[in-house]
């Protein structure tokens, strides 16, 4: 479910939903496919909860990327897009 200080990006969420849907993909595996498969990044910082989140993250990051078309996701918007901005919406 989708917390309230992100509706204002609720098409963007559909827009994820969909495509997660059509390919067959995990919300996580689409997130981490892009910055993971441009060869000049080295390393993804990520933020977990749990020992859990960590294990799906790794099993994910550890899977063949999938070369698929996710441009129509991105957003230039650092509100939506810089998790330091999250606690202050």
């Amino acid at each position: 479910k989708l917390p309230k200080k992100f509706l204002a990006w609720k098409e963007n969420w559909k827009n994820l939903e969909e495509y997660t849907e059509i390919c067959k993909i995990s919300h996580l595996k689409a997130c981490l496919d892009y910055p993971l498969s441009l060869n000049e990044i080295d390393k993804v910082i990520v933020g977990i909860e749990n020992s859990i989140q960590l294990k799906e993250i790794i099993l994910e990051s550890n899977s063949p990327y999938l070369s698929l078309n996710s441009s129509h996701l991105s957003s230039s918007d650092e509100q939506l897009i810089n998790p330091i901005h999250w606690s202050s919406l």
